[in-house]
């Protein structure tokens, strides 16, 4: 990105991490243990069922998922090789193998990622954690955090969530979260009316797919926007919902009925992406994509765009309001993709739930009178409950 010209959204990365995170350490040895419990029973599920000691090494997985009672065709990657990605084991058919599967990933990835490295972070600095945010050096720069890695904290029990506490005695988490942040972004730039005026009235994008174009399922519909989104094709989709690849393109086809100015947008993206080999998102910001990946193109936009609305809200908050922050004791903890976590003590919870509900939503400035939503949710005990 061009400091120069985007200064305007830059602020001080490492004022994101200054206040760090406090960890209960007691819920944080007893999340850790309960990891390797998990692996270990995993593993002995596993070997009962294949006769083999676990190895996460695609050689071993040849040997065991060669039998055609465990899984589907293994796709390929394209140098031809076998792929065992993540992606192949929601897919095995033998439904204990799929849970004996996905208990290891999930389990091994946990204490690979916050395990004894993470114990480090927490060492000589009083129970806290303090993250190293960077912009990301692809194309939508997107803010990582790495050493830890807590961009993505998904919000389900076992998670590192529980460990994270408030900074101070007598505070409470607040968590602001944008809602649907990259459809509404979509349905406002594309001036798809119908689309804008249904999510005026408070029907989720995903609802509203369901309903017009007569999906099974709203988890189905939900399966459909993410691949327009995406630039995913009908057999992935086919792939992902077990819907026949025939009935997948004709559903794609009632959408674009249904959604035109959402089609027709993408279409004018992947031409331009095409064309030119970049595209400008809605601040101006250009994002180099190569034409072999104009497919990809509207997601790069959104992505682009939702990228740069939470750093301005992050900005907006150091810029207008740091000293009330100081005054107040309000510390922002965390950016988790497109949420912002702040500490703040309880009897001002509502003053800067207000405050930071109007930062984030004066963060995009709408096209086509579509604005931002943002969900806010206080935790007075941990970032997960």
């Amino acid at each position: 990105m061009d400091k120069g010209l985007f200064d305007w959204l830059y602020y001080d990365q490492q004022t994101l991490g200054d206040s760090g995170l406090r960890i209960c350490v007691d819920t944080y040895n007893n999340l850790i243990s309960s990891k390797k419990k998990s692996l270990a029973y995993f593993k002995e599920k596993y070997k009962n069922k294949t006769g083999l000691a676990f190895i996460s090494s695609a050689k071993h997985f040849m040997q065991v998922f060669s039998d055609k009672d465990f899984t589907i065709e293994i796709p390929k990657n394209k140098s031809g090789s076998l792929s065992f990605s993540k992606g192949l084991w929601p897919k095995l058919k033998d439904e204990e193998m799929r849970t004996i599967m996905q208990g290891l990933i999930d389990s091994k990835y946990f204490i690979s990622l916050y395990g004894n490295k993470f114990v480090e972070f927490m060492k000589h600095r009083d129970g806290k954690v303090f993250i190293h945010p960077r912009f990301h050096d692809g194309v939508t720069k997107r803010l990582l955090t790495k050493q830890p890695n807590l961009l993505n904290l998904p919000k389900v029990a076992g998670s590192i969530r529980e460990c994270i506490i408030p900074n101070n005695e007598g505070d409470i988490i607040l968590s602001a979260d944008y809602s649907a942040q990259e459809f509404r972004i979509l349905a406002d730039v594309s001036a798809d009316r119908p689309l804008i005026d249904a999510m005026l009235g408070g029907l989720d994008i995903h609802t509203y797919t369901k309903e017009a174009v007569g999906m099974d399922s709203r988890s189905v519909a939900k399966t459909f926007n993410f691949a327009i989104v995406y630039g995913s094709g009908d057999k992935s989709i086919s792939e992902s919902t077990n819907i026949p690849v025939g009935d997948v393109r004709a559903m794609r086809a009632k959408m674009a009925q249904v959604m035109p100015g959402v089609f027709d947008f993408s279409e004018k993206i992947k031409a331009f992406t095409k064309k030119f080999g970049f595209i400008v998102n809605c601040f101006g910001r250009r994002l180099n994509t190569p034409p072999y990946k104009a497919y990809a193109g509207l997601n790069y936009f959104i992505q682009g765009t939702a990228a740069d609305v939470i750093r301005l809200a992050i900005k907006n908050m150091y810029k207008f309001y740091s000293q009330e922050m100081r005054a107040d004791g309000v510390q922002i903890l965390l950016q988790v993709y497109d949420s912002l976590i702040i500490s703040v003590p309880k009897g001002k919870k509502d003053k800067w739930a207000k405050i930071l509900e109007q930062v984030m939503i004066g963060s995009y400035r709408p096209m086509n009178g579509l604005n931002m939503e943002v969900d806010i949710e206080y935790k007075y005990k941990n970032l997960f409950e």
